[in-house]
């Protein structure tokens, strides 16, 4: 999907004829947003919250609340990242916890009533068997620290629960690989959900707060575990686009000026998210003529 159509989909129709940004549980438009945020890898003790921002930050933490006690948790990475992932350690079992989380300053607390989830009761293990896949972006450079959120089902039979793993760019197993143990899946009983041969793989792969790409055709390869097929990923990031060079030679001049007024008067379509995000000059989502009037600005600093 391109980032044209992700962000009139993600936002209903009555808001955008109200002209209405905000939207409940997230950041205003001027502060940093959040999406894809989930609570996984569900065990009797731990799980994992993660989630993705428009802006790369530092201090990323979750605060985890019971009826006795109150726990924060923060990111161990500590570089710039738009990626986060932050791991829930000495909970207890069959516990209802209450969450808030944060990035950069600014806490999501869904409008108040904060998220929750429920550690696992029971749950059992059988001998391991390990899947793994690597991820690279359309011009093959390896991908790390991409979101990978997996459900495995059978024909006719409920998935497991989704289980959330980073692709790292240093293991040895190679760079830009995700790996995980068969063990790994739990039903919503919190039992094991060992998968079998012909069961299906439903990845979600989120690189970044404007890329998030799901495949299910991938099938479980057998109890004795393999490598599947590399995933190729169009990652589109605006923050590296260069705002009014439409054309993409590297330099705003009248061409591109000449393109935003085709975009404007609907002769020309951006071809790809890429030239929507250098179109989409005041960075809204949107094309119109206020960034016929932010590239006029640009052409006269250039000049």
């Amino acid at each position: 999907m391109s980032l044209k159509a992700h962000l009139y989909s993600s936002i209903p129709a009555a808001l955008l004829l109200a002209g209405v940004t905000g939207l409940p549980g997230t950041a205003r438009a001027a502060d940093i947003d959040m999406k894809f945020m989930e609570v996984t890898n569900l065990t009797l003790s731990t799980a994992v919250v993660s989630w993705v921002t428009d802006q790369k930050t530092t201090d990323n933490w979750v605060e985890v609340s019971s009826t006795d006690t109150v726990m924060t948790f923060n990111d161990s990475y500590l570089s710039l990242s738009v990626v986060h992932y932050v791991e829930l350690l000495g909970l207890k079992p069959n516990t209802d916890y209450k969450f808030r989380f944060s990035s950069g300053g600014v806490v999501w607390d869904n409008g108040g009533q904060m998220y929750s989830f429920k550690t696992l009761q029971t749950s059992n293990y059988a001998l391991p068997a390990s899947v793994r896949q690597l991820v690279v972006d359309e011009n093959s450079n390896v991908l790390g620290r991409v979101l990978v959120r997996i459900r495995v089902a059978r024909q006719g039979d409920e998935p497991s629960l989704a289980r959330t793993l980073l692709t790292i760019s240093n293991i040895a197993d190679g760079p830009g690989y995700w790996i995980t143990n068969y063990t790994d899946f739990l039903a919503r009983d919190g039992l094991l959900y060992y998968p079998s041969s012909g069961d299906m793989f439903y990845i979600d792969y989120i690189a970044n707060y404007w890329t998030a790409v799901s495949d299910s055709s991938f099938v479980v390869p057998g109890s004795g575990g393999s490598a599947l097929q590399p995933k190729v990923i169009d990652v589109f990031d605006p923050t590296g686009v260069i705002k009014g060079d439409i054309d993409g030679n590297g330099a705003i001049n009248i061409f591109d000026l000449l393109n935003q007024l085709k975009i404007l008067g609907g002769s020309q379509v951006p071809a790809d998210d890429r030239e929507f995000g250098a179109a989409d000059v005041d960075s809204n989502g949107k094309i119109n003529i206020f960034d016929l009037l932010e590239l006029l600005k640009l052409l006269k600093q250039t000049a």
